[in-house]
């Protein structure tokens, strides 16, 4: 028993039926690159320890320094595979610590140390409210986690998906779309971009969500 006061510090702490935060390390399974500087990586998860998260979560990178690195789920946990292996979507920041030796070091069968899951992005499925989910570039790893968790679930919420892409069908929120087929996702091109029709709103995501369907600020 503490003798004086004490402070505790706690960098996360679930709530009530929330998933345990873990420590573990994980094995890079394969590294893809769907464009020059994303790359798509499938970390296998150790089979005697359970990461169990929801959609929409993300978790933390522990580099040799104790920096930390945080990158969203880009699958949903009933989508693993065999064996289990989590998803995630990065960009290369030039002169980044991590995202400089993935694109330039990392192999795959690397071992990787990481703690998750964290995080309060995920979908509440005890509302039927309709959804705006907006997202640019590989910021779309978490929607499409969620999105296939309510493709699984067979929920059926009303939703609308802004997407933030540099040119149609060929940024990689585009083709992930369009993979799962989401024809209520739309893309949202940045000023200046080549093919900003009636297909693709021409403005940034979160000012397409302010001004609404019909242009109007809402």
């Amino acid at each position: 028993m503490p003798q004086t006061d004490c402070v505790v510090e706690a960098r996360s702490v679930p709530g009530a039926g929330e998933y345990p935060v873990l420590k573990l390390p994980t094995r890079v399974l394969g590294i893809t690159m769907p464009a020059p500087d994303v790359a798509v990586l499938r970390l296998q998860l150790p089979a005697n320890q359970n990461l169990q998260y929801r959609a929409g979560q993300y978790v933390e990178f522990i580099l040799r320094d104790g920096a930390r690195r945080c990158y969203s789920m880009a699958n949903a946990p009933h989508n693993l595979g065999s064996p289990p292996a989590i998803e995630l979507h990065l960009r290369h920041m030039p002169g980044g610590k991590f995202t400089d030796h993935v694109f330039g070091a990392m192999k795959e069968r690397d071992i990787l140390r990481m703690e998750g899951p964290f995080g309060s992005f995920f979908l509440r499925e005890d509302s039927d409210k309709p959804m705006v989910l907006l997202a640019s570039g590989t910021g779309f790893a978490p929607i499409k986690a969620i999105v296939e968790h309510m493709q699984h679930k067979g929920i059926g919420r009303d939703g609308r998906s802004l997407l933030g892409m540099s040119a149609p069908r060929r940024s990689l929120p585009a083709r992930l779309v369009h993979g799962h087929g989401r024809r209520d996702a739309e893309p949202a091109l940045r000023a200046g971009a080549v093919g900003a029709d009636r297909r693709g709103r021409l403005d940034r995501p979160h000012r397409l969500r302010a001004r609404g369907r019909d242009g109007r600020l809402a």
